[in-house]
């Protein structure tokens, strides 16, 4: 009982600040500017970029306080350059606290639809604090009375779709960008609605692996929201998160919230909203509906003389034509593997796998036996760069750069590699020779750069070139110098390609509000023409001397497909309206006055709320007490803590716990705790009687040392201990490793591949006495995959674990019972069994106890179904289900050895001699998600035991 309080409070005090941490870098020095409304945390030589985020983020804060209730006192914003991906992170409780990546998403196919990154992203976030902190009626009043206390903010009781939707549509309602204005959600919703009939409102959280994946809730939430307010007026949506803010039972009344406020539930304004779009895209997508599948091992293409890869792969990575023109590089990805290097063969229609990639980065030639690759790695636990690699045909890979921060490369005709280059807040572009990195375009505020390519010459560079948001297409000399602006206007530009022979130019261009592939003829006089006609957006040229390949969005991702080369016949691209105007650069947000100093982490690491704890039992001892946990806004302090004071039999006792830790050394993290419990006990003499109360207390502290990869992690902690029950007093000390190596793709239905390995070397003794044990534990797991039908692939799991303990103690391991994971329902009310090291299913816990023991399991695990449905607006959605077949295997390995070393009152008892139990059986597999999103794994089984018994049994999580 102690020992799962102990672990509760520990958990909730990691998990309050988990959004965070896995965000914000919190070693090595920070300085902080503090506004009217923000502390905004910068790294001291990056303190301008932090001056240009305050006056974004105090903007936007003006601009939401005219549409919702402004949220009190000061939020933390923290400007983090460690990741070089964008994306941007908001926490409500327990206090509000936003992490930016100042990593510019130029011509990024999602998020690329901005004026500026940090005013996007900012804003974004920020809407999440103004929706999420808000708190109406008895919401309120608790909030006044146990401060910012986790369960007490009602709009977090929010489905995902419109939590992310509603900051989505104030994105773009805010700036004059966002994604609510870009084309590539409006093509998600489009294709959904054309080739998959539409998205019911109980399948567009972010749960389900089923693409588009975590796209879903941005694209349907927001342009539902864009689509209720064009019927309903702007004013709808603030009404809404009011309505939401103030409501008893989220989970029950979150139809009448949208109806006291725009007048329609929500399901009725969703299944009118996607009737509309189904009906739309019915009229004008119906040659996509009539669009023949792709063939899962290629076949002839009905769009060219190519024949197809398998379709619907979830990354946009621009594709490459080989220098002989046959075969096509891709970055493949089709959920039911890693991101994979593949190599198309136009011949024969074969796609050959050649090596993982970490991520989505790009891909190019290297003359024709080799490639260039760009891909994340990390350099310490929290910063991951992006670097280069080379990779052979052959699936052999050097790494060519470390912590240079390169992506998109080109490789030119002599070798060399063009590539962007990000810096704090902003990229370059550079080459890279033998002599080393040499600047084409200096890093300048408000000016990116995207997908460099070589002209086929090599004299020639053409990139995309970000300007305030506008995304254009240049050609740039290799010094730099502006040759030809391809394009000079607001629409949408990216992804230049080069025809083999170097006469065209082709690149995505958004006509009529769907991308398409377009081209200029840079021999004669600049014609340019439209190759596509693809109904959801095309995207990604990459030009052979007969046809011209791109990728087509659909409903089930994005399919490489092609058209054949043709310089006649070809409808003319029409002129922007605003062709050749330089366009209004949003001007900078002046910062008002703000004082600055070196981090502080106590205005947000001090305790912000509590929470009421108690115990009670029918004629025994009660505590009622109260617990408290926090953490600073970077992740580098976590606390948890609570005391709980003795009634009745228990008076003038206490229960208390208090756990610390400290992460500012990046890769070293030091913990603390500390725990004191009464036990209760009764005399044999009389049982029903409970007497109180005998104290136990015990404290950790230790340093655990970390590094990591993007598939590998290693871990090793020393730490000391002390346990105390009554008189008797163990100290001790115990070193424990940890190292994994594995991956899960998007549809897995659990780890696919390779192997975990832990081991725990302990030292306990008995102070004033002379016993004392060791234990030395060792568990192992491994995990490969193979074909045999279903939505993902099938899984062969197996888990070893053996135990030793020597010494004079009175101290033995438990066999059997059921492993798994546990889940708090409601305060106070856990289900599920938890992690046992000698786990046998149909076994009850302990049914076999010595000091030498060890384990077994074997599992085949098999996908049933892909769900990914609710039930209207309940708060429950199934995700997928799986099988597992099962045999386990436990018991001691020296026969005849627990008879004298069964402690006193162990679940067994003492057993006169030793021997193997085993089980085999069937467990059907439910991947829910609760309160929407929240995913949650349960296990129905079925055990046939060894001594011919049997059981069935329900678990929670994973069994390893």
């Amino acid at each position: 009982m102690k020992k799962g309080r102990a672990a509760f409070r520990v958990m909730l005090a990691l998990a309050l600040p988990c959004a965070l941490s896995a965000q914000a870098h919190p070693g090595g020095r920070w300085w902080t500017l503090e506004t009217a409304h923000f502390r905004v945390h910068v790294r001291p030589d990056q303190r301008e970029l932090g001056r240009r985020a305050a006056g974004e983020a105090e903007a936007a804060y003006a601009a939401l306080a005219a549409e919702l209730p402004s949220p009190r006192g000061r939020i933390d914003l923290v400007v983090a350059d460690h990741v070089d991906e964008a994306n941007g992170v908001a926490r409500t409780y327990p206090t509000p606290v936003i992490v930016v990546y100042a990593y510019p998403p130029a011509g990024d196919l999602e998020l690329g639809s901005y004026d500026r990154w940090l005013r996007l992203v900012i804003t974004h976030e920020l809407a999440h604090i103004f929706h999420l902190d808000l708190a109406r009626g008895w919401w309120r009043v608790a909030r006044s009375v146990f401060g910012r206390a986790p369960g007490l903010f009602p709009n977090e009781y929010a489905p995902t779709w419109l939590i992310e939707g509603l900051a989505v549509y104030y994105e773009s309602r805010l700036t004059r960008a966002g994604r609510l204005r870009g084309s590539f959600h409006a093509g998600v919703v489009t294709a959904a609605a054309a080739e998959g009939r539409g998205m019911p409102i109980d399948a567009a959280g972010g749960l389900s692996p089923r693409w588009p994946g975590g796209i879903r809730p941005y694209a349907f939430g927001s342009r539902f929201l864009g689509a209720l307010a064009a019927e309903r007026g702007d004013s709808a949506v603030p009404r809404l998160v009011r309505e939401t803010a103030g409501q008893l039972a989220p989970y029950l009344f979150l139809n009448g919230a949208l109806t006291r406020a725009a007048g329609i539930s929500f399901t009725q304004a969703w299944r009118g909203w996607q009737d509309s779009v189904v009906a739309a895209a019915t009229v004008s997508g119906s040659p996509a509906r009539q669009r023949a599948p792709c063939v899962p091992s290629g076949g002839r293409s009905a769009a060219g003389p190519a024949r197809e890869p398998p379709c619907g792969s979830r990354t946009a990575v621009q594709p490459r034509v080989s220098p002989d023109g046959r075969r096509i590089l891709l970055a493949y990805a089709d959920g039911r593997d890693a991101v994979r290097l593949a190599v198309f063969e136009r011949g024969t229609g074969s796609l050959r796998k050649i090596a993982r990639l970490n991520g989505t980065g790009s891909v190019a030639w290297s003359g024709d036996r080799g490639t260039i690759v760009s891909q994340l790695e990390f350099t310490d636990p929290y910063t991951i760069r992006n670097d280069l690699w080379s990779v052979g045909l052959d699936g052999r890979e050097r790494r060519l750069t470390h912590g240079e921060r390169l992506s998109d490369p080109d490789v030119g005709p002599d070798g060399t590699i063009v590539a962007v280059r990000a810096v704090p807040g902003g990229n370059e572009l550079v080459r890279r020779d033998s002599a080393g990195l040499h600047a084409v375009a200096r890093n300048t505020e408000g000016v990116e750069w995207a997908g460099p390519r070589f002209s086929p010459d090599g004299r020639t560079i053409a990139a995309t070139r970000v300007v305030n948001g506008r995304h254009d297409i240049v050609l740039l000399s290799l010094a730099g110098d502006v040759l030809i602006d391809v394009t000079r206007d607001p629409t949408m530009d990216r992804d230049p390609a080069f025809s083999p022979d170097g006469r065209w130019l082709f690149w995505s261009r958004e006509v009529r509000g769907v991308p398409q592939i377009v081209g200029v003829a840079l021999d004669a006089g600049g014609s340019r023409r439209i190759f596509t006609g693809a109904s959801f957006g095309a995207y990604a040229p990459a030009a052979a001397a007969d046809s011209l390949f791109y990728l087509a969005y659909h409903q089930d991702g994005f399919r490489l497909e092609s058209v054949a080369r043709s310089d006649s016949g070809l409808a003319p691209l029409p002129p922007d309206s605003s062709m050749g105007a330089e366009g209004a650069a949003v001007a900078m947000v002046p910062l008002s006055e703000a004082s600055s100093h070196p981090y502080r982490p106590w205005p947000s690491v001090l305790p912000h709320f509590w929470s009421p704890i108690g115990e009670a039992q029918t004629g025994g001892p009660g505590f009622y007490g109260a617990f408290t946990a926090g953490g600073d806004a970077l992740g580098r302090h976590r606390y948890a803590a609570d005391l709980a004071l003795g009634t009745g039999k228990a008076s003038g006792t206490w229960r208390g716990s208090l756990f610390y830790q400290y992460a500012g050394f990046t890769r070293a993290i030091l913990d603390a705790s500390y725990t004191r419990d009464q036990l209760q006990f009764s005399f044999r003499s009389n049982p029903g009687v409970l007497l109180c109360c005998l104290a136990d207390e015990s404290a950790e502290a230790g340093i655990t040392v970390r590094q990591r990869r993007w598939r590998t992690a290693y871990a090793a902690r020393l730490g000391a201990e002390y346990d105390r029950i009554g008189t008797d007093e163990y100290r001790g000390i115990v070193l424990s490793a940890a190292a994994s190596h594995t991956f899960q793709p998007a549809l897995a239905i659990s780890t696919q591949e390779g192997w975990r390995l832990s081991a725990t070397l302990r030292r306990q003794e008995l102070v004033g006495t002379s016993l004392g044990h060791t234990e030395h534990f060792v568990r192992a797991s491994a995990f490969t995959s193979f074909e045999g039908g279903g939505f993902a692939r099938h899984v062969l799991a197996v888990r070893g674990a053996v135990g030793v303990i020597t010494g004079n103690d009175n101290v033995a391991y438990g066999v059997g019972g059921l492993s798994g994971g546990t889940v708090e329902l409601l305060p106070g009310v856990t289900i599920g069994s938890g992690s046992r090291n000698f786990p046998v299913r149909g076994f009850a816990p302990a049914s076999e106890i010595g000091r030498k023991v060890g384990s077994l399991s074997v599992e085949v695990r098999s996908p049933l179904a892909l769900v990914g449905r609710g039930y209207g607006l309940w708060p429950a959605t199934l995700d997928r289900v799986s099988m597992v077949v099962f045999a386990d295997a436990g018991g001691t390995i020296a026969p005849g050895s627990c008879a004298d070393t069964a402690p006193s009152g162990g679940g067994g008892g003492a057993t006169s001699e030793c021997f193997i139990i085993g089980s085999v059986g069937l467990e059907l597999v439910t991947d829910l998600g609760i309160a929407y999103d929240f995913p949650v794994r349960f296990r129905f089984g079925s055990a046939l035991r060894s001594d011919g018994g049997g059981a069935a049994y329900f678990a929670v999580g994973s069994g390893f």
